[in-house]
């Protein structure tokens, strides 16, 4: 499956949630973020809106990490297992709402 950008308006993703270098372009990180993301798939499918997939980065308070959350569309109110994340995504065309921000189970 290749990787492509999406504009959606803004939605809730439930997943693993790691730190990575900025410019990381070897695939091996991301693939064992992703293979961490399927160990938990049992907990996670329940919640799940859709069966698509989504790897979204978020800035971070050091300069040269950012977070990647490998996930799922879940409801904004859906419970967060232990050891995920959820975080609120937002597109160009939309904003964050107060309160969006990374949350951990």
């Amino acid at each position: 499956m290749e990787p492509r950008m999406t504009a959606r308006e803004l939605f809730a993703v439930l997943g693993v949630v790691t730190s990575v270098r900025r410019g990381c372009e070897s695939p091996e990180p991301f693939a064992g973020i992703w293979r961490e993301f399927e160990s938990h798939r049992e907990r996670i499918q329940p919640l799940a809106i859709g069966s698509r997939y989504f790897g979204v980065n978020f800035p971070t308070a050091i300069e040269d990490l950012t977070d990647y959350l490998a996930g799922v569309m879940v409801a904004a109110e859906a419970p967060i297992p232990p050891r995920l994340g959820k975080r609120c995504v937002s597109s160009a065309g939309s904003r964050p709402r107060p309160g969006d921000r990374a949350r951990r189970g």
